[in-house]
């Protein structure tokens, strides 16, 4: 009878636990910031470091502020950071709910992260001679990147990416923010709309494996 009592309360707190965990889930805001925000800002340490990093930022910011920030980013730009990075189509992306969902989810990050705020300099791709995400990063390049880049990364109507020359600069973080906002002045559009950052750095990974260069100007 004891062990049948323990074995049940046990049971209860598992379930109480996953709908806990499904109700954050299910959590709208969350789930926009997932899919639109994260491939550029980061909380707690996952996401890009693009943008800044947005994890207590409803300690900083009311709200207003926050919902004013996405529909106009420019208005206030973080120190550090470049103006016209963020995308100022969000107010024709996003429903009323949808915006007000968002607001609602970052106004309640007051945490502050335990990862290094800001634009990292040392940012690292997590994904770098791991078999699977390149495989996986392949895919999504030859989908996205290869009708300009070639099919095994080695140029085409864009420049080859197997080589040591990069025009921009070829360390991790630097190729990163290049795959999510494009550069101006050059066929490279942003994908900061199409792919998660999980995908970017995968995308990367796959990029590694073609290197061609000497190992000593490798800078990632």
């Amino acid at each position: 009878m004891g062990k049948k009592l323990l074995y049940a309360g046990l049971l209860m707190v598992l379930i109480l636990a996953a709908e806990r965990s499904q109700a954050a889930d299910e959590d709208p805001g969350k789930q926009l910031f997932l899919d639109t925000c994260q491939t550029c800002h980061r909380i707690n340490g996952t996401g890009g470091d693009v943008g800044p990093d947005l994890s207590s930022v409803g300690a900083r910011r009311d709200a207003e502020f926050i919902r004013q920030s996405i529909l106009d980013p420019n208005a206030v730009v973080t120190e550090g950071y470049k103006p016209d990075i963020m995308p100022k189509n969000f107010k024709e992306l996003f429903t009323e709910d949808q915006l007000n969902q968002l607001v609602t989810f970052l106004s309640h990050l007051k945490e502050p992260s335990k990862e290094t705020t800001g634009a990292s300099q040392d940012t690292k791709n997590p994904y770098t001679g791991n078999p699977q995400a390149i495989a996986e990063g392949q895919e999504i390049f030859l989908r996205l990147c290869a009708h300009c880049h070639g099919g095994n990364a080695e140029g085409g109507t864009c420049p080859d990416l197997t080589d040591d020359y990069w025009i921009f600069g070829g360390t991790d973080k630097v190729v990163y923010r290049t795959i999510v906002v494009g550069r101006k002045g050059t066929k490279m559009s942003g994908f900061w709309d199409s792919l998660k950052s999980d995908e970017v750095w995968k995308v990367i990974a796959y990029i590694r494996s073609k290197y061609k260069g000497g190992p000593e100007k490798i800078v990632w």
